[in-house]
């Protein structure tokens, strides 16, 4: 069984949740996640991320439930705009449901900047695509953090990032499961050395496909990007018997540790109890 010696300085971690999908999700596969966070040996953090598609359809029933089960976290909770969270209503909509001045808004972290984006028009058969203004927006806030890390938690990770077999996995390769405009968005976070980090969901990927948590180095600074699997379900097909994992990011200043939680079995995920992949950040 893990120990306490095994888990992450407080002061400096996050926890990150995929993909929810409350209205599809069964209410057991929920629960089993609040029981878990309750253990003594999972660890406390400075605020939990919740990487959009909270919910399924974005109706008022599920945020209702949602926001139920996000009041329930024992520290901070934040959430990002998913696809399915806008189907059929604007991001000003789903904003003011969740108490955000807009689906773009930051937050201090302590050891870090998170910045939230996310698109601004419901989604329903149209790409995930950060406008014009949000990336002026982003520009901006980078440029007054600058000394500060910034942690940006967006929907859909930068393409060619997770990937995994196109057969069994949605991965970044495709063009439904990436950020657009990719090419712009990298030239922002270039632009800014304290754009440390590009945490997403959406591609609801298992935890040992490639890429998940990858490094790309723009203008002379690396950028961690990290993907945050998903509760609902993983791969092309739902199970029941998907295992419930979610992401411990811990910021140590020049390197990043990323830790997995399998809160179905509640245990730590790898040999030993215990996967721990380091990142050098310098």
């Amino acid at each position: 069984m893990p120990t306490k010696a095994y888990l992450p300085p407080p002061e400096s971690t996050v926890h990150l949740i995929g993909d929810v999908h409350i209205g599809g999700i069964s209410p057991e596969r929920c629960q089993a996640v609040l029981d878990d966070l309750d253990k003594e040996m999972v660890p406390t953090t400075v605020a939990h991320v919740q990487l959009g598609d909270m919910t399924d359809l974005g109706t008022p029933e599920q945020d209702a439930l949602a926001l139920e089960w996000l009041k329930q976290l024992d520290a901070p909770w934040y959430n990002v705009l998913g696809n399915h969270d806008n189907f059929w209503r604007d991001a000003s909509e789903w904003a003011a449901v969740y108490g955000w001045p807009s689906q773009n808004y930051t937050a201090d972290l302590g050891f870090a900047k998170l910045i939230a984006v996310g698109p601004g028009e419901p989604s329903w058969g149209k790409l995930l695509r950060l406008s014009d203004d949000t990336l002026a927006w982003l520009d901006n806030e980078l440029t007054h953090a600058r000394g500060t890390d910034c942690l940006i938690a967006c929907h859909a990770p930068l393409a060619e990032t997770v990937l995994g077999d196109d057969e069994i996995h949605y991965t970044s390769r495709t063009p439904g499961f990436q950020i657009h405009d990719n090419a712009a968005i990298l030239e922002v976070l270039a632009a800014h050395d304290n754009a440390t980090a590009w945490i997403s969901g959406h591609t609801h990927s298992p935890i040992d496909v490639p890429g998940l948590v990858t490094t790309r180095v723009l203008g002379g600074h690396t950028l961690v990007a990290i993907n945050t699997s998903a509760l609902y379900y993983v791969g092309k097909r739902i199970t029941w018997t998907a295992p419930l994992i979610t992401l411990y990011l811990t910021w140590l200043g020049d390197r990043a540790q990323v830790r997995f939680r399998n809160h179905g079995a509640g245990v730590w995920d790898g040999p030993h109890g215990l996967r721990v992949i380091d990142i050098d950040l310098s």
